[in-house]
């Protein structure tokens, strides 16, 4: 008789120690948000496959917004840069331009944070570049948009980078 008891206790604990690992609120349509604290994204349902990156649609068409803001080309990763905690990822391709989210981990204010990208030719010399200064709070993330470069006629691993 003392057997049942235990067992309905334990059943009770395990039943709210699940619910006590999960967060609630903020969910796409897809299951997924981002995460402010790091910058990070992250998904809950496994079922959500990403829309496939070959959909075209002709020059009249009006995409929904959900196609229309949803990257075709990504690149996956965190870079590091030499400002200490200044941080780089989520690079995609939006609106045939590069954009990236410079995250600042650290607590403090960073100012004039020089991003350059560039492009070099055969020899080595520039060909295109894109040079902004930003700030950026402690804890924070912003998104940058490299408007010099055409995503879909250079991939990202062809850019030079200097983030300082």
């Amino acid at each position: 008789m003392k057997k049942i008891p235990s067992l309905l206790l334990m059943l009770v604990f395990s039943v709210l120690s699940t619910n006590s690992f999960s967060h609630g609120g903020g969910l796409n349509a897809q299951g997924c948000h981002n995460e402010t604290a790091t910058g990070g994204y992250h998904c809950h349902r496994a079922s959500y496959t990403p829309p496939s990156p070959t959909r075209t649609s002709s020059p009249q068409s009006n995409p929904s917004p959900i196609i229309a803001s949803s990257p075709a080309k990504k690149v996956d990763g965190t870079f590091v840069t030499k400002r200490n905690n200044i941080v780089f990822k989520n690079v995609r391709c939006v609106d045939n331009k590069w954009r990236l989210s410079l995250i600042n981990r650290g607590t403090s204010y960073a100012n004039n944070i020089k991003i350059l990208f560039y492009t070099v030719d055969s020899d080595g010399d520039p060909l295109q570049t894109d040079t902004q200064y930003i700030g950026i709070s402690g804890k924070a993330r912003k998104e940058v948009t490299l408007s010099a470069f055409n995503c879909e006629s250079i991939p990202f691993e062809d850019l030079n980078r200097s983030i300082s």
